[in-house]
């Protein structure tokens, strides 16, 4: 449950069978829109935290099913009921992601904080960051792909490091990487070259 500024209010939570993510949105003038949200993989979504930015954004956090465990999601939708973004990502390589808190600052990005099990291995701890506009490619964060990126994924190249260390490259396969920094990366930011972008509302 979350209440924006302007007194609407947010509520997230799960639909079953199928089980969706689903969130519903209130104005204060009593106006109502719900939506549902059913992950890449098709498994088991459940939806965790909400907030509304600062422009009304609805931000919602919470588990997409995937094989051998459940990976980070985070959806946002208009003011209206529209949805503008939906991104998945895995804080490591197999096991279950678990959403605790959410946080959206500021109409740029959102924060996410999780723990991530796998058998046979500790549980960690991950505080994610989210750009909501952030090209994939634009792996230094610098709001421009170029030379630099390329760079930054070639520096990285071979098996990514055991977390929480961070992967800096391992970009593709969109959108949780494959736990190598290797050609299909380079691949993918050199698809997406000197393309400049900014964050919007």
């Amino acid at each position: 449950f979350d209440m924006g500024s302007d007194g609407s209010i947010a509520m997230v939570g799960q639909t079953h069978n199928p089980f969706n993510i689903a969130v519903m949105h209130v104005d204060p003038a009593g106006e109502m829109w719900t939506q549902t949200w059913n992950g890449p993989a098709g498994g088991l979504d459940d939806g965790v935290g909400v907030a509304i930015d600062p422009i009304g954004n609805v931000i919602v956090a919470g588990e997409a099913g995937a094989a051998g465990g459940d990976d980070l999601a985070v959806i946002g939708w208009s003011k209206a009921g529209a949805q503008i973004f939906s991104r998945v990502q895995a804080a490591q390589a197999t096991g279950t992601d678990t959403v605790m808190d959410l946080s959206s600052p500021d109409a740029d990005s959102f924060a996410i904080a999780s723990y991530a099990f796998s058998v046979g291995q500790n549980s960690n701890i991950y505080v994610s960051r989210f750009d909501r506009n952030r090209r994939i490619g634009d792996v230094n964060g610098d709001n421009v792909i170029n030379v630099a990126d390329l760079l930054a994924v070639i520096s990285n190249w071979g098996p990514c490091p055991q977390p929480p260390s961070a992967c800096t490259g391992d970009i593709a396969p969109d959108p949780a990487g494959d736990g190598q920094v290797n050609v299909g990366d380079l691949l993918l930011v050199i698809d997406q070259f000197e393309e400049t972008f900014t964050l919007v509302g």
